[in-house]
């Protein structure tokens, strides 16, 4: 039996800061108990009770911190009945971040890290004689103040003001390092500093018999499918495993049993799952996401002692160097970046997931890259990649330690040991998740420790999928010339890694979007409220004045510039990527795709899920067939001759037949051209040259099937001429020197 807690009556109370210690239970200490929600966090709690301002209006957020100030208690009444060889156990699926938990009156545990799950037998603080029973569940959240601190020898000591100067933005040998929590919590460039405690993912009371199954999951290997289970038990014994399982939506099922000798203790055990007539899990462009569902018990003495219930697919993925290939077939990652949904992600739902991730998947997304700066996302999370087919590269959370490092004390590799463990075990049954990265834009070599360890735990609990040290890693990039390096947008095509994961250009969301977060009188013109909501003015005027010059007057002219060049780079770079698949590139992650508050920012979708103008031209893009003009760019006027280049893109493993080039230029039809394309390939399919008339565009488009599948717009007018300041070009080699070294 598995009950959900986090849906039941919680309260939360505050309590006066203690430095932390033995444990304690203060309880008595709380004045006020008010309602809570688990899944939470405190000031989401304080919010809602009305004693905090909202966190997303105004400087609300600056008013958060004082809830830190103090330690928080939250406690649930739980009803029990346990009978003769039954056993209770609490599974915390994530607390955040250091906390005792309580049971009754009796201390269970000491949690610290929030990606750490946690198992806690109860059974023996239980009566076992089949009466129901009211029991507390009690967990003393301790407030940052008690957090540790990280631990730097001398050398970093004196190097870290040097340091500083290397790494604007992010302070030095921040506290943030030393915790394994959500480092974007400490403040970024698309987010304000909220460091919210709190029990941020489910909790559950599970009851079994004297073999209890901790884990289950499926390794989805399509020539020996193997479920492993994680096996709890108090005793010597053989047990039996019976496993049922069917396509989903499949009427009938295919069921296997198998005798299992278990020994006192944590075990994995093997069984292997005899499917007949395979269906694969494919990525959504490729085939169908097949998945299964499977039905576990595990019988002892013709009893029922345990039982669970998973999806899995059947898949096989491997890395080519930076290249992906599921079940054999190479694929193109067109591909975003996901940062945490919401400041407060406990209290993200299914029902907030959905739309951003159905919407990717209609904009051609095939690949979802979990930023190491945010979360091992929430189950629901990955369930939905799972069903949509979108692949998800998950990066460890660990992030941008540029000119210093993570500690390498024992201590906290015993907490990464822990940590990496956790998300391994968490997400490892999910055939959506296709590559572990162990963070992002830190070096492998100053932080050796920090990645032997997350490789290790890789290979220990998972050992189906390939890692990669800190993005970016060899024969990839994140291409930042443009935008933190002022480089014109053209410069985009100069890139040569086969693999660019992060790339892109801020731009002011919609003016309704400002207006319900700030007042009006701070809208324009741009003053303190642009600066708390992380906007970047120089460089949003420099590139909106290369599509605009004369839009920057107004606010609505100034957002509308800055969209427009925000998808002016998005098309110049996506193009170039994909027709340099045929020189062997392998994927494009466009910076980035959601954000977690209302902001200027990179972000195609706003916090309230409003599009930019960028998400108009992403799915033709993103398109898994795909067409693209080639030419150079430069400031046209009519009477010019332009010579192009058409190719065209196949990121499918079937052929294309029958489609159809049209190209346009100035509003008359230019080109009408049939196009036929073997599978996974990218070709040269016709040049042609054109002279240009007013107005000084073209379109491009492709038809198959009846349908439109791209079109693209063309402004030769348009050309960004102003070249990088010297300064800003050293110092993104520089950062690039440091990522490396």
């Amino acid at each position: 039996m598995r009950r959900k807690l986090s849906g039941a009556p919680w309260r939360f109370g505050a309590v006066p800061p203690r430095p932390l210690t033995a444990p304690v239970d203060d309880r008595h200490a709380v004045e006020v108990w008010r309602p809570a929600t688990v899944p939470g966090h405190v000031q989401a709690d304080l919010m809602a009770s009305g004693l905090l301002p909202d966190v997303e209006r105004g400087d609300g957020v600056a008013q958060h911190a004082q809830a830190n100030e103090r330690d928080w208690w939250y406690e649930a009444e739980v009803s029990l009945t346990l009978s003769p060889g039954q056993r209770a156990f609490l599974h915390f699926e994530g607390i955040d971040y250091l906390a005792d938990i309580w049971w009754n009156t009796s201390h269970l545990a000491r949690h610290e890290g929030q990606f750490v799950e946690e198992w806690l037998e109860v059974t023996h603080l239980v009566p076992r004689d089949g009466r129901e029973r009211q029991h507390r569940l009690g967990v003393r959240l301790w407030g940052p103040h008690a957090w540790p601190r990280p631990r730097w020898g001398l050398l970093d000591r004196l190097w870290q003001r040097w340091a500083g100067r290397l790494q604007p933005g992010l302070p030095p040998y921040h506290r943030r390092l030393g915790l394994l929590r959500e480092q974007m919590s400490f403040g970024w460039d698309f987010a304000p500093a909220c460091i919210a405690p709190g029990i941020w993912d489910d909790v559950w009371l599970v009851v079994t018999g004297d073999v209890a199954i901790r884990h289950a999951w499926v390794d989805g290997d399509p020539e020996r499918p193997t479920l492993r289970l994680e096996l709890d038990a108090t005793r010597p014994q053989v047990v039996t495993v019976e496993a049922e399982w069917r396509l989903t939506g499949a009427q009938e099922a295919e069921a296997h049993e198998v005798s299992l000798e278990v020994r006192p203790g944590v075990q994995v055990a093997e069984v292997l799952l005899p499917i007949s007539s395979p269906h694969l899990w494919w990525p959504w462009e490729h085939g169908a996401p097949h998945l299964y569902e499977l039905h576990v018990r595990v019988i002892e003495a013709g009893v029922v002692s345990d039982t669970c219930a998973i999806t899995f697919g059947l898949r096989r993925v491997r890395m080519d160097g930076p290249g992906l290939l599921v079940n054999g077939a190479p694929v193109f990652m067109r591909g975003v970046n996901w940062v945490p949904a919401d400041l407060f992600p406990g209290r993200l739902t299914r029902d907030d997931y959905g739309p951003l991730l159905r919407l990717a998947r209609k904009m051609g997304v095939n690949t979802v890259r979990v930023w190491g700066g945010g979360l091992r996302e929430k189950r629901p999370f990955y369930e939905l990649c799972d069903e949509l087919g979108l692949l998800v590269w998950q990066d460890f959370p660990f992030a941008c330690a540029f000119a210093d490092r993570y500690p390498r004390d024992q201590e906290f590799l015993a907490k990464v040991d822990r940590t990496a463990a956790s998300i391994v075990k968490a997400l490892r049954g999910h055939p959506s998740v296709a590559v572990w990265c162990a963070g992002n834009e830190f070096s492998p070599r100053r932080n050796r420790p920090l990645v032997e360890r997350l490789a290790r735990a890789v290979a220990q609990h998972d050992g189906t999928r390939p890692f990669r040290p800190p993005s970016p890693g060899p024969g990839e990039t994140h291409n930042w010339y443009v935008w933190h390096g002022f480089a014109p947008v053209h410069a985009y095509l100069k890139e040569r890694a086969p693999l660019v994961t992060e790339f892109g250009l801020q731009a002011l969301p919609a003016r309704e979007t400002l207006a319900a977060v700030e007042e009006e009188a701070q809208l324009w013109p741009p003053g303190p409220a642009w600066e708390r909501r992380c906007g970047q003015l120089a460089k949003l005027e420099r590139y909106a004045r290369a599509v605009a010059p004369n839009a920057l007057d107004t606010l609505e002219g100034f957002i509308a510039a800055t969209q427009a060049a925000q998808a002016w780079g998005l098309q110049v770079m996506v193009e170039h990527q994909r027709r340099r698949k045929a020189a062997g590139a392998t994927g494009v992650f466009v910076w980035q795709w959601n954000e977690p508050w209302p902001a200027i920012s990179w972000a195609l979708v706003d916090h309230f899920g409003r599009p930019k103008e960028a998400l108009n031209v992403l799915g033709s893009l993103y398109a898994p067939v795909f067409v693209t003009l080639a030419y150079r760019p430069r400031p046209y006027r009519a009477g010019d001759r332009l010579d192009a280049e058409i190719w065209a893109v196949n990121d499918t493993r079937f052929p294309v037949r029958g489609a159809e080039v049209r190209l346009f230029q100035a509003d008359r039809p230019v080109l009408r051209l049939p196009l036929t394309l073997p599978p996974t390939s990218a070709r040269l399919v016709h040049t042609c040259r054109l002279v240009l008339r007013l107005p000084l565009t073209a379109r491009l488009e492709l038809w198959h099937e009846g349908e439109r599948r791209v079109c693209l717009a063309y402004n030769f007018a348009r050309f960004d001429a102003r070249p990088p300041a010297r300064e800003n070009e050293v110092r993104q080699r520089v950062a690039r020197l440091l990522e490396r070294f």
